[in-house]
């Protein structure tokens, strides 16, 4: 958006001064040709009266009226433009503005899942030791009831034993 409004304030500047440039070389050309004239209209009222006269190129009024008019066009596109440009920058701000808050969102919902990210990992562990528990407590029952069988089986046969 900047780029486009600068470049339309650089054409319309460039404009302006070759604009500038083309009428004050109509202006000499304009003016030396008329200087020509005048330095010969002068030779000879030299010659009849003995002075020289200057000789000052003067606009017309319809060169003038022109040259205000394209002013008064250039004053208004320059103030279009700084408008332009002072409501770009009010968008500008208000849309770095947005940005900001929904960065500090993004970061605070970041904070949020690096936590739950933690916890999972902390009752992942858990249920790692809790597992590996499980396991040697059931390796521990089953040896429990293999002793019990074989001392209910050793019972049994000394009872037996006994009894005779």
């Amino acid at each position: 958006m900047y780029k486009i409004l600068f470049s339309l304030l650089l054409s319309v500047f460039c404009s302006t001064s070759q604009m500038v440039a083309q009428t004050s070389r109509r202006k000499t050309t304009t003016a030396t040709v008329k200087s020509k004239k005048t330095n010969k209209n002068t030779a000879k009222q030299t010659k009849k009266t003995g002075k020289k006269g200057k000789a000052s190129p003067t606009p017309t009024n319809e060169g003038i009226r022109k040259l205000q008019s394209e002013q008064a066009t250039l004053k208004q596109k320059m103030a279009e433009s700084q408008n332009q440009l002072a409501t770009t920058r009010k968008d500008v701000k208000a849309q770095l503005a947005t940005l900001q808050m929904i960065n500090g969102q993004i970061s605070d919902q970041q904070k949020v899942v690096t936590g739950l990210q933690v916890q999972i990992d902390t009752l992942n562990h858990r249920i790692s030791t809790h597992e590996q528990e499980l396991r040697e407590l059931e390796a521990d029952l089953t040896e429990c009831k293999r002793r019990y069988t074989r001392g209910v089986l050793y019972m049994y046969r000394n009872r037996l034993m006994q009894t005779s």
